[in-house]
């Protein structure tokens, strides 16, 4: 009896070693591509950001590793950057094959693990709404261009009603499948650039609290610390820089009745098409006690400087030249622009994310 129960064992140990979960991942690609050419992975969801490399050979290419956590990832070409391609895909540690061309790379066809299934469930169900919103940013960029202000309040109402149905599917999948990894994007799909604590909070306490463990988990509990700190009704966050003629500056020192710390950059289009909106609300308030402090994201003195003059911005500039990694930005946590605060003469931040003719509005009534 003992030799048949440490057979039965050992049958056991090997059905878990084979058929248990992996502790490592391997990808075996299928890629129509040129031979030699170097295909990259990468993330930014990992512990480290992780950039792998192989090179394909007679279209075929693997690659191996170790995940702690399951993380979205990027496969592309040189060519595909040049062209801004890549596929997007949930890596975890199990065995995966991808099949496609280097032409179409973003559409090619990925299989295995669970994760990923989940992840393809989520974009399959967004796609519809992302091409809607392609199309309105091409017409918003054109009307931009023309100082279309008209049709550049419409396109902002459409794309309020699409963004108002993105939110409710991403919302739909949170709430059907709570352990799974996609959720967690689905989740940094709708906290964005601008976190609402008020909906980011109660979603991160919906899934499961493994997820908060993982890079990407930790990253999104951050930012909702970071934008609970500046949400309206806070005291603003004081900061020093140097400001556009390498003066010493210090937000506090500014004595308005309402200050609007703006945050943009002259490489961004969008903060570009808001420049009119800030110029006329400027023009317009600024008698009355309006102050602008614009915190720019550049690192090139010559092109901020440029756009300033050539966009009229007539009020206070500083900037450390350091892109997102400026520390004003980084207090209170920028990872998109444009976002604006209006903070008024006791210091408590009033209104945020302030866009189009919404300024002027905010400021009529508060500078009656």
């Amino acid at each position: 009896m003992n030799r048949i129960v440490i057979i039965c064992c050992i049958i056991s140990l090997s059905a878990c070693s084979k058929f248990g979960q992996k502790s490592t991942y391997t990808i075996d690609g299928n890629l129509s591509a040129k031979d030699s050419s170097v295909i990259y992975l990468k993330s930014y969801q990992t512990v480290e950001p992780t950039l792998d490399s192989a090179f394909i050979v007679n279209g075929k290419f693997t690659f191996e590793g170790k995940l702690s956590a399951a993380a979205q990832f990027f496969l592309y070409t040189k060519k595909n950057e040049e062209t801004n391609q890549r596929l997007s895909f949930v890596l975890e540690n199990e065995h995966y094959t991808i099949n496609g061309s280097e032409d179409s790379i973003a559409s090619a066809m990925v299989v295995g693990g669970k994760e990923q299934s989940y992840y393809v469930a989520l974009r399959t169900s967004l796609k519809p709404i992302e091409i809607q919103f392609k199309e309105l940013q091409k017409a918003y960029y054109q009307a931009a261009d023309q100082k279309d202000t008209a049709s550049m309040t419409a396109i902002d109402a459409k794309w309020e009603l699409q963004g108002k149905i993105f939110d409710s599917l991403n919302n739909a999948f949170i709430k059907n499948n709570p352990a799974a990894f996609a959720s967690l994007l689905a989740i940094d799909e709708l906290a964005g650039g601008i976190i609402d604590p008020a909906v980011i909070g109660p979603l991160l306490e919906s899934v499961n609290p493994k997820l908060l463990e993982s890079p990407l988990g930790k990253n999104l509990s951050d930012k909702l610390l970071k934008a609970k700190k500046t949400a309206v009704g806070q005291h603003f966050i004081d900061f020093n820089a140097k400001d556009i003629n390498k003066q010493d500056f210090q937000l506090s020192k500014v004595k308005s009745k309402y200050i609007l710390l703006d945050f943009w950059a002259s490489w961004c289009g969008p903060c570009r098409a808001e420049n009119p909106f800030v110029v006329k609300a400027y023009e317009m308030y600024h008698p009355k006690g309006l102050a602008i402090v614009s915190v720019s994201l550049d690192d090139n003195e010559t092109d901020w400087k440029a756009a300033v003059a050539k966009d009229h911005l007539n009020w206070i500039h500083v900037s450390s030249l350091k892109g997102f990694d400026e520390p004003a930005a980084k207090l209170y946590g920028i990872s998109a622009i444009p976002q604006n605060f209006l903070i008024d003469s006791a210091g408590t931040i009033v209104a945020k994310d302030l866009r189009g003719d919404a300024l002027s509005i905010a400021l009529a009534n508060c500078l009656k």
